[in-house]
């Protein structure tokens, strides 16, 4: 049983697993409610929010490069003029990397203000004490060559062992060597994520369990709520390659997916995230039977044009990916009127949820002319085509109808 404030420490690996996500409804945004009500006190090292920045410039960066290179690619289908009259001129006006980093560094710092955390400064680390770890190969100092270098982490748990308060002490970190550090200092609770703290904080709640015994009443209501979720609005992502650890891509880059099926939809409680004024923020652990349709431009089997510098005649072909999908879904509970509201469902396939994958046999698939045709119009020669706007290339004799 814990008493209030509960006086809170996060590792940088806790923001990284939380993806930097400030929206309102975020698991680090029910961190800051949970300081507003007084229920946490949190203590941050500067290195922390030094690394944390660090790695979310980078993240920003890397989004950039994504969006930039999208953006080559529609100004050569399009200009500019075409692109702001479909609406869509925001894909295109994207901002200097400088004024990436300034409005994500601004956003970071409201959120880190918002937490009213005590820093941690460089003044509490014993130097001494942090060189005799490393040559006893204490933790976080540990014979592989890896945690040789880990002395951000040792001055961190250096600054935690002399500030951070010895009762009601939580630290939070998936790290074990640093956790290890960090219990040299005193007897904390060491929690893995946000979530579990969040746990042992509305286990204590006198509404906690109510809140459990409307979420098993609604059980039914909640898969069908999460299938249609899926269904209307279809947030899916499909990552049909895969490498290997020397680079070695496998699979196929698909141009467009789209759900085909979903089926056996069902969930557990994951965490209690918080419950005030009889609602209840609540994250279930999901799963689901998903058959997706996708479709990728087969580059391999089609012919170079030398001149152009570009290939043609280049097929899309059709696969049928099966996944066990797991995913998380995050609602908000009333206790007095038992509904619930979601989230949006956000799912990810890939090589660890597919259980099947195959291309459709192409002499099963309609010609899509406007009309079906199940041989070629003009030749009768057989059934292999693709749709080029509207123009069929008849495969088997090369020529276009």
């Amino acid at each position: 049983m814990f008493n209030y404030p509960i006086n809170v420490t996060l590792d940088t690996n806790v923001f990284d697993a939380c993806k930097y996500d400030l929206s309102d409804n975020s698991t680090l945004r029910v961190l800051a409610n949970h300081v507003k009500e007084g229920k946490v006190k949190i203590y941050l090292s500067d290195i922390v929010l030094k690394e944390a920045k660090a790695h979310l410039e980078k993240q920003s960066t890397d989004i950039y490069s994504l969006i930039r290179n999208n953006r080559a690619d529609l100004l050569k289908v399009a200009d500019e003029n075409l692109i702001e009259l479909t609406g869509l001129k925001g894909y295109i006006a994207i901002p200097n990397k400088e004024k990436i980093k300034e409005n994500v560094y601004a956003r970071f710092d409201e959120y880190v203000k918002s937490l009213n955390p005590e820093i941690f400064d460089n003044s509490l680390i014993d130097l001494d004490n942090v060189i005799e770890d490393y040559f006893e190969y204490n933790a976080p100092f540990e014979h592989s060559e890896k945690k040789r270098k880990e002395f951000p982490d040792a001055f961190i748990a250096n600054q935690i062992r002399e500030g951070l308060p010895k009762f009601d002490a939580v630290i939070i970190s998936s790290d074990k060597g640093f956790r290890c550090a960090c219990s040299k200092g005193g007897d904390y609770t060491f929690f893995n994520s946000l979530g579990d703290l969040y746990n042992k904080i509305s286990e204590q709640d006198a509404d906690y369990d109510l809140t459990i015994s409307i979420l098993k009443d609604l059980d039914e209501s909640i898969d069908l709520a999460i299938k249609e979720n899926v269904e209307n609005y279809e947030y899916i992502t499909v990552y049909g390659q895969s490498h290997d650890r020397k680079g070695v891509v496998s699979g196929y880059d698909y141009s467009e997916t789209m759900l085909s099926k979903i089926e056996n939809v069902s969930h557990c409680l994951h965490i209690v995230d918080d419950i005030k004024d009889k609602k209840a923020v609540i994250t279930l652990k999901c799963f689901a039977d998903i058959e997706m349709d996708c479709y990728f431009k087969d580059y391999d089997n089609a012919p170079w044009d030398s001149e152009q510098k570009e290939y043609v005649y280049v097929n899309t072909k059709n696969v049928i990916e099966k996944h066990k999908a797991r995913f998380g879904v995050r609602l908000c509970l009333d206790l007095c009127e038992k509904k619930f509201e979601l989230n949006d469902v956000v799912i990810f396939l890939g090589g660890d949820t597919r259980i099947d994958r195959y291309i459709v046999d192409e002499e099963m698939e309609p010609l899509d002319w406007g009309e079906e045709y199940n041989t070629c119009p003009d030749c009768g020669c057989g059934i292999s085509h693709k749709n080029d706007g509207g123009n069929g290339f008849c495969i088997d004799c090369a020529q276009n109808h």
